[in-house]
């Protein structure tokens, strides 16, 4: 479960969408660090990559350390500003942005850009067929661990998610009648206690804790608070008044389950492997 890959560029901007753009843009647009190095591209060359590109392949995992490491210190910033018009009518280029390129045409002075979680590598073991450890509970795709080791080599995700998918649901199509069907009606409904914050409030309260200890760079002293804040946090009341905070309600303690997991793997693997980077790896 500490095998969480993180898509080295995403939109760290008010002004933009919280989403990715293809790593591959470095090689249209200059990625600085806040002491005016354009530190990725040297990287990916001396480990071996051609350019952006490649490395989207390859070094994921890498650049999105080296990403994080020059946000921590000031910040990694896109020089939109000192492109050529020309560049704007590349295809590849406009493939890269992953956003309409308008959103960015307006826009005065550097972006400024960090990793985002992007995939599961860990969770649930599976057999070739499958199953889980659950009677009649099948998985497939980024709930499971074990099919892209410790880093998913990119591209790899759809055929993932078609082997297995595949072989869930056929085989959950030929031994259900013998397992049984599940019904909802066998779940009792769950009861809320109408005070305390909104569900959606406490899950950005969780997710920014868990960016902070669980992000790109982890060290044990981060992980521990991770697990101490889990302990206090998930005994915090909800107030539930909508559908909404419902639906948010029925998640929380899934999220809070699967981010005590992350920490406690992230914990007990004390040296770097793959997605997951400890800095004071042994």
């Amino acid at each position: 479960m500490e095998f969480i890959q993180f898509y080295p560029l995403g939109w760290n901007d008010k002004r933009l969408p919280v989403w990715m753009a293809d790593l591959s843009l470095i090689d249209f647009v200059p990625l600085i660090d806040s002491q005016g190095n354009e530190f990725l591209l040297d990287k990916l060359r001396q480990w071996g990559f051609r350019d952006g590109a490649e490395g989207n392949l390859y070094a994921r995992d890498r650049a999105a350390v080296a990403i994080a490491e020059a946000d921590q210190n000031g910040g990694a910033f896109l020089h939109f500003e000192s492109l050529p018009a020309s560049v704007w009518e590349d295809k590849r280029f406009l493939r890269a942005l992953v956003i309409h390129p308008a959103r960015l045409k307006g826009v005065k002075g550097p972006v400024r850009v960090e990793p985002l979680q992007h995939y599961f590598c860990g969770g649930i073991v599976i057999d070739e067929n499958c199953h889980t450890s659950i009677s009649g509970l099948y998985a497939c795709g980024e709930v499971t661990g074990g099919a892209d080791g410790a880093n998913r080599i990119g591209g790899n995700a759809l055929a993932n998610i078609v082997t297995f998918g595949l072989r869930a649901g056929q085989n959950a199509a030929i031994e259900t009648p013998q397992t049984g069907v599940f019904s909802i009606q066998d779940t009792p409904a769950p009861t809320f206690p109408n005070k305390g914050a909104p569900p959606q409030t406490l899950r950005q309260e969780l997710q920014n804790m868990m960016w902070k200890c669980l992000g790109p760079i982890r060290n044990e002293l981060g992980l521990n608070e991770a697990l101490m804040f889990l302990d206090e946090f998930e005994n915090r009341p909800y107030c539930v008044s909508s559908s909404a905070d419902l639906l948010a309600a029925l998640e929380m303690p899934g999220l809070i389950s699967t981010a005590r997991a992350c920490a406690q793997a992230a914990l007990v693997r004390k040296q770097s492997l793959g997605v997951h980077y400890r800095e004071d790896s042994v």
